[in-house]
């Protein structure tokens, strides 16, 4: 992911506002996403799961758990899954 398609990602407007951390706005989260890109050692993927779509207007509200796989160089993988709000912690899993 390079720094243009972080930025481009999101409309300049979004807001991340998740429990437990404080208000993002759209450079927080570009920098959120590119700054563990950095680390060549790590590779990490993302997937998410939606679900629920909520629309008001011209606002919605999305419900869903995201996993977070990081392969390191030597072949370790760890997942990690987090929903929001249910869930306020991260849960972590190992494999090779």
């Amino acid at each position: 992911m390079t720094q243009s398609f972080a930025r481009d990602l999101f409309a300049p407007d979004v807001r991340a506002d998740v429990r437990g951390a404080k208000e993002r706005d759209h450079d927080a989260i570009r920098d959120l996403l590119v700054r563990p890109l950095k680390d060549e050692t790590k590779h990490y993927s993302y997937a998410m799961d939606i679900k629920e779509v909520l629309v008001f207007g011209d606002m919605a509200v999305v419900r869903l758990v995201w996993t977070l796989t990081i392969k390191q160089a030597d072949g370790n993988r760890r997942t990690a899954k987090r929903s929001h709000p249910s869930s306020p912690a991260w849960t972590f899993s190992r494999s090779r």
